[in-house]
């Protein structure tokens, strides 16, 4: 189950960029394959990461985290 960590929204556009958290805990954006762009830092605060948590920005624009599973 996911929960919300960041307090920051972003606004984004799929059609032309891929969203990721860095790990440096800032929200990125990379141009899709096909596409035009440059790749750049678009968060003004960066997410405390812990170990065992994968992160990523969730569809409202906030970022969420979720527990990985240990095999």
């Amino acid at each position: 189950m996911a929960v919300k960590v960041g307090t920051e929204r972003t606004e984004r556009d799929y059609t032309k960029y891929l969203y990721y958290v860095g790990g440096d805990g800032h929200v990125w954006q990379n141009p899709r394959k096909g596409t035009k762009g440059v790749k750049k830092r678009i968060s003004k605060v960066a997410i405390t990461r812990e170990p065992g948590h994968m992160y990523f920005p969730g569809k409202d624009g906030f970022v969420w985290k979720a527990k990985m599973a240990r095999r």
